[in-house]
């Protein structure tokens, strides 16, 4: 099998390079074609990104002319490295601030036949703190949980307080898979959501879709890549076997606070605007938003 990479980079070319060299590392002589895209970065970034494009002779760029968001930028990598290699039915997909040891291509090659059997695999996402950030959601968001999160969008004041109560109570309102002593990464299992910073995609996705479901400029993806999933009967299924390194919100840490809020406002509110719709709707909404293949 051969495993391609995707990810977007936006002012931080530096953190795309240590990516890309972490694969390298692993696969020397079989090199892993690799899709870098560009969401409108400053002019010195994307030089930045040509020199490492000429060091590293399997990336290509696509350099996008306005900011598209994370899904999109990913669907649009996506579609170029099908287009280039139409043969490849296996890649990571995600942000760029990942590192991946250098057993990572030869642990997915050992273990594909877990995509004969499942469309997306989460793998285990560690941070430099050795904090897993998988299983990410394990059964669907109670009632009070969403109520909270229409406060949390309700203004940015609100949405200061209530990040500020969270803190404070988190010893007792974290999901039980993100508590600080939580070993649910030890175990295999489909669940409800992987963490949006890095999925592995197989055979079955690419039978049935072109494309992530991306409805949002950012955020919410982890939701409607589940419902997207449903569309076939599956979930994303979180695998501990495939261990990569997450260093953690490179680009949202860039964005000022009141921006990255806004962006989870509008996300929020399509998420909000799925949820009224009827069956139908909802089905017409994810065919359409992941180019169902009939």
């Amino acid at each position: 099998m051969q495993l391609g990479f995707v990810c977007t980079n936006y002012n931080n070319s530096a953190v795309t390079r240590s990516a890309i060299a972490s694969l390298r590392v692993g696969n020397p002589d079989s090199r892993v074609p690799i899709v870098v895209v560009d969401n409108k970065s400053r002019d010195e970034d994307v030089q930045a990104l040509q020199s490492i494009a000429c060091e590293f002779p399997e990336v290509e760029l696509v350099l996008n002319q306005t900011n598209v968001g994370y899904f999109p930028g990913l669907n649009i990598g996506i579609a170029h490295l099908r287009t280039r290699f139409p043969a490849l039915l296996h890649m990571a997909v995600g942000n760029n601030d990942l590192i991946f040891p250098p057993d990572f291509v030869a642990v997915v090659e050992r273990h594909k036949d877990i995509f004969d059997v499942w469309a997306v695999v989460a793998p285990d996402l560690v941070t430099p703190e050795g904090v897993h950030q998988n299983p990410h959601v394990l059964a669907s968001i109670g009632r009070v949980r969403k109520w909270i999160w229409d406060v949390y969008f309700s203004s940015y004041g609100a949405a200061r307080s209530v990040k500020l109560g969270a803190r404070l109570t988190r010893r007792f309102t974290a999901r039980k898979e993100n508590a600080g002593d939580s070993e649910y990464y030890t175990s295999p299992g489909p669940i409800e959501q992987g963490y949006g910073a890095c999925y592995l995609l197989g055979p079955i996705f690419f039978r049935h879709f072109r494309r992530l479901c991306a409805p949002t400029f950012m955020m919410q993806e982890e939701f409607f890549l589940a419902e997207q999933l449903r569309r076939i009967d599956q979930m994303v299924y979180y695998d501990p076997r495939f261990v990569v390194q997450h260093h953690g919100h490179a680009t949202t840490d860039t964005l000022p606070s009141r921006r990255h809020w806004e962006i989870s406002r509008d996300a929020h509110a399509v998420y909000k605007r799925y949820l009224a719709m009827g069956p139908e709707e909802r089905t017409r909404f994810i065919d359409e938003a992941s180019e169902v293949l009939r």
